[in-house]
């Protein structure tokens, strides 16, 4: 049996639609017959999953990271497809992905800083109006955008079904993606 070590991420902003993404490509592989499985940052934490946060510094996150590729390989090792909405780590931190998911597909959703905060469905960028002490990327926390993704879909354009259409014309000729199809 051939070994996989697959994954598609879908990065960006808080807010910038990754997991609305996520959410429909898991129902269209479904419908398709893949196997694909949410790994959603936020439910994992919830569900003591991931490492919980002990802070926001670039150790911490390289340690959550590695635990993050840790699951990835081994959910991908199984025949199931990793989909994990993230939001934008580190270069190196994404660079180190590269290296260790041979399959590493990367969706990066543009979206303007403001526009996420319009849309702010987490109550995250509101916090800093509040006056609470936050790290949240792309305030406090520098974002870089990533330099080679797979894919870029500006979100703040594009309304979520054309997000949707366009990650799915590119994902559906994936040569390795039948290596998840249920027989």
């Amino acid at each position: 049996m051939k070994k996989l070590n697959s994954a598609i991420f879908i990065t960006g902003l808080s807010s910038a639609g990754k997991t609305t993404l996520a959410y429909k490509l898991i129902d269209k592989l479904k419908s398709e017959n893949f196997n694909p499985l949410l790994l959603d940052g936020t439910e994992m934490y919830a569900s003591s999953i991931l490492y919980p946060f002990k802070g926001h510094e670039p150790e911490d996150r390289a340690s959550r990271s590695k635990h993050l590729t840790r699951i990835i390989n081994w959910v991908s090792s199984q025949g199931i497809l990793p989909i994990i909405p993230i939001v934008g780590q580190p270069l190196e931190i994404r660079d180190q992905w590269k290296i260790e998911i041979k399959d590493y597909v990367e969706i990066f959703l543009d979206c303007d800083i403001d526009l996420c905060i319009k849309r702010d469905n987490k109550d995250l960028y509101n916090s800093l109006k509040k006056g609470k002490t936050s790290s949240v990327i792309g305030i406090d926390r520098v974002f870089k955008k990533p330099l080679n993704p797979w894919l870029i879909i500006n979100s703040g354009k594009n309304n979520s079904e054309k997000v949707f259409a366009l990650a799915w014309e590119k994902i559906s000729h994936i040569e390795w993606l039948s290596n998840f199809k249920n027989n």
